[in-house]
């Protein structure tokens, strides 16, 4: 193959990936009606030019989506069909069963401390569930059923959460009135309790690399997880551990203090129980930053991931919540405003008026799944300057506002995914 041709395979792959995830951003959205939706959008320009061949791809797509993702997400609103009837009933139910994970965590764990409990005088029992947040057990429990939905019971869901619970118990002897000559000693049980995270429950139920890599597909088109994958050939970050020391842009209409999540100061430090700030830290690395330049003050990732944790914004696994950044701002005395998907024009005045400006993306050039940048100004000729928590690189390039506009996350949670703050 000569340059000329591989360049344009490259090209025509990159255009496809493209699609394929914008395709899968309508599928997570708007059903199979929303792939539809998006698969045409994507694939216009190809349909006029090969319209035999790449008609039917584009036709069956949205049919694979079906059955790659989640199930329960995609129903039909209207139908005469009962076998499709049927799949509604059975997704709805399905989608239930997944709703209720927590509760079935919390019934699972209660039986436990029953069962080990019986016959002793007292109970003491410790704690510990979220390494395994819903999204995640969702993933696992469709690629475990192998995306049918009838192998989908209520037995089968909460068969998934009981192998994701451990637990240990210890007893321990004492006397009611301290006294062990005058009365007969009680016996009091100390039971902990804990789950044991995505990766450990799919070792435990036998997962392949096959379903490993299903049910990591699944969970990060269902959540735009902000994990940063190394192994991805398209991530073009800086490297864990990397000594990126303080930093200063003063290229912009005002001076930001920048700060990456990889720095070797605090790229291992934990954020949550079971990730690190390196590893899914965009969100509190993004906020330090502009708290640090807003208000003067001097707040690191570390500080940020810390309080982040501690008030309830980490997601175990995924990153942060959306939350954490309109809230996190209003906490250290910003002011917030949400202008939308619609909003171009007030993010780039905004920027032009020396206000910071937090994304979340979705796949695209800054990430394949979900990441927190900050846009940090505008050039005379209407480029944008960003500040990439995981890439020191992409943070010094001029960026054109149809490509963070259009690769912008399309769920729009917390009120994103802009946020203008000053």
């Amino acid at each position: 193959m000569n340059d000329e041709s591989r360049g344009f395979s490259a090209a025509r792959l990159a255009r496809m990936g493209q699609s394929v995830a914008t395709i899968l951003n309508g599928a997570i959205k708007g059903g199979l009606h929303g792939a539809a939706i998006a698969a045409t959008e994507s694939f216009l320009p190809q349909l006029l030019k090969i319209a035999g061949g790449l008609f039917l791809l584009v036709v069956l797509l949205p049919f694979f989506l079906f059955l790659s993702l989640v199930n329960p997400n995609f129903q039909f609103p209207s139908v005469e069909d009962d076998d499709v009837k049927a799949m509604n009933r059975q997704a709805a139910f399905v989608g239930g069963l997944y709703e209720n994970f927590d509760h079935y965590t919390h019934l699972e764990a209660d039986a436990i401390i029953s069962r080990l409990s019986a016959g002793y005088d007292d109970v003491v029992v410790t704690e510990d569930f979220g390494n395994t947040n819903r999204s995640w057990l969702t993933a696992i429990s469709s690629a475990h059923h192998d995306q049918d939905l009838f192998k989908i019971t209520e037995s089968s869901v909460r068969e998934i959460v009981r192998r994701n619970i451990e637990y240990s118990y210890w007893v321990e002897t004492y006397y009611a009135s301290g006294d062990e000559d005058e009365e007969d000693p009680l016996y009091r049980i100390h039971i902990s309790l804990w789950d044991i995270g995505p990766q450990a429950l799919m070792n435990k139920l036998r997962f392949d690399a096959f379903h490993l890599r299903w049910a990591g597909f699944l969970h990060d088109n269902l959540t735009e997880s902000q994990a940063v994958d190394l192994s991805s050939p398209d991530y073009t970050g800086d490297l864990p551990g990397a000594a990126i020391g303080d930093i200063t842009f003063a290229d912009g209409s005002r001076e930001v203090v920048y700060w990456n999540q990889m720095d070797q100061r605090w790229c291992n430090e934990p954020y949550g129980r079971t990730q690190t700030i390196g590893y899914a830290g965009c969100g509190p690395t993004a906020l330090a930053m502009v708290v640090s330049t807003l208000t003067g003050g001097t707040m690191d990732p570390k500080e940020m991931a810390d309080w982040a944790y501690e008030n309830g914004y980490c997601c175990e696994g995924d990153g942060s919540y959306r939350t954490l950044i309109p809230e996190g701002a209003a906490h250290f005395g910003l002011t917030v405003s949400c202008p939308g998907r619609s909003g171009m024009q007030e993010v780039v005045d905004a920027l032009a008026e020396g206000k910071l400006v937090v994304a979340i993306m979705g796949p695209g050039h800054f990430t394949t799944s979900g990441h927190f940048i900050v846009l940090r100004g505008v050039t005379a000729e209407g480029k944008l300057l960003v500040a990439d928590p995981v890439s020191l690189a992409k943070s010094q390039q001029e960026w054109e506002a149809g490509i963070v506009f259009s690769e912008a996350s399309s769920l729009d949670a917390a009120g994103g995914p802009f946020w203008v703050i000053g």
